[in-house]
């Protein structure tokens, strides 16, 4: 089927074509687990494409990033919003990192837990946000160097 027919033949199907696969995604498990499986090993496929070939910088998803600090999805937002990290986009409104950001990441979530590991002053304290402040601006102009998506 070449492309224009195949078009042709998805504007007047396509509506229906969509819902019967939605209903199969909901009601089968075993279609849905293949299909995410395929989801899976594609996303990996172009990782690893990617950096054979040297293509460009390889993006992590917020649940991928997360698990390579070894911290939740919530963690990354909470620094979000203490601006901590500026929030990415990766121009379709999903949060996207590149491997020097997640480095970055992990650098700062090693140094919030040494810092309050190590240092007996309370959270709120002025000397412990100066601490923060000074370590998060440092970060961010090594981020903005890793800022390939916003």
């Amino acid at each position: 089927m070449t492309s224009k027919a195949f078009a042709t033949w998805y504007e007047k199907n396509g509506g229906d074509y969509n819902a019967k696969r939605r209903k199969r995604y909901a009601e089968n498990a075993e279609y849905r687990d293949k299909m995410l499986a395929g989801t899976r090993s594609w996303r990996q496929k172009v990782r690893a494409t990617k950096a054979s070939a040297d293509e460009g910088p390889i993006f992590y998803s917020i649940g991928e990033a997360a698990k390579k600090i070894g911290r939740d999805i919530q963690t990354i937002r909470a620094w979000e919003a203490k601006e901590y990290i500026p929030r990415t986009d990766d121009g379709r409104g999903y949060r996207s990192y590149t491997e020097g950001q997640v480095t970055l990441m992990t650098g700062l979530a090693e140094f919030l837990a040494a810092l309050s590991k190590n240092s007996p002053m309370f959270k709120g304290s002025p000397d412990y946000r100066n601490q923060v402040a000074e370590f998060v601006q440092t970060m961010r102009g090594q981020w903005d160097g890793n800022q390939v998506c916003e």
